[in-house]
C-alpha cells in the first residue's frame, strides 16, 4: 500500500542533464611504432654480400676456406668433359643409331601385324568336350555352346 501511495505522489517528469555524466572508459588507438626490419645497407654493399653467398653456394662451401674446389685442377674434369662431347646423340634423326632404332621398330611392328593377321585367318575350333544345341531363327540355324557348359572367365 505504501508503494502505491509513493508512486502517485512522485512527480512524473524526468530531467535530463547531458553534462552531468562523466565517462569512465576512454578508448584511444595504440601508437604505431615503425620497426626497422632492414639494415642500412647501400646497393653496392648488398650486391657484394649476395655475390659472396652465391660464391659459397657455387663452390659448395669451399669458398669459406679460401680453397679451390677439390678436383678443379685435375685432369679428371677435362677427361669427363671430352668424353661427354664425343658421345653420339641417339636422338639425332640424321645419326646411324636413330635410323637403326627406327628400322628395328618398323620390323617389330610388321612382325606383330603379320602375327595378328595370321591369328585372325586361322580357323577357330570349338573344344570337343563342349556340347552344342541349336537355336532356330527364320532364316538360319545357329550352333551355340550349351549354356550349362560354357565357362565364363572371372
Amino acid at each position: 500500500m505504501a508503494a502505491l501511495l509513493s508512486y502517485y505522489l512522485k512527480p512524473r517528469r524526468r530531467l535530463w542533464i547531458p553534462d552531468g555524466i562523466e565517462s569512465l572508459v576512454e578508448i584511444t588507438a595504440p601508437k604505431v611504432v615503425e620497426v626497422q626490419r632492414t639494415k642500412n645497407l647501400s646497393q653496392t654493399e648488398a650486391e657484394r654480400r649476395l655475390s659472396y653467398l652465391a660464391n659459397i653456394a657455387d663452390t659448395e662451401g669451399w669458398a669459406i676456406r679460401h680453397a679451390a674446389t677439390p678436383g678443379s685442377g685435375s685432369n679428371m674434369v677435362s677427361d669427363v668433359f671430352l668424353e661427354a662431347q664425343q658421345t653420339v646423340d641417339i636422338m639425332d634423326t640424321q645419326g646411324g643409331i636413330a635410323q637403326s632404332i627406327d628400322t628395328m621398330i618398323s620390323q617389330s611392328d610388321a612382325r606383330r601385324r603379320q602375327e595378328v593377321v595370321e591369328h585372325m585367318r586361322a580357323p577357330q575350333t570349338v573344344p570337343s568336350n563342349v556340347r552344342t544345341h541349336r537355336t532356330f531363327s527364320k532364316h538360319r540355324c545357329h550352333h551355340l555352346p550349351h549354356p550349362s557348359l560354357t565357362h565364363t572367365p572371372h
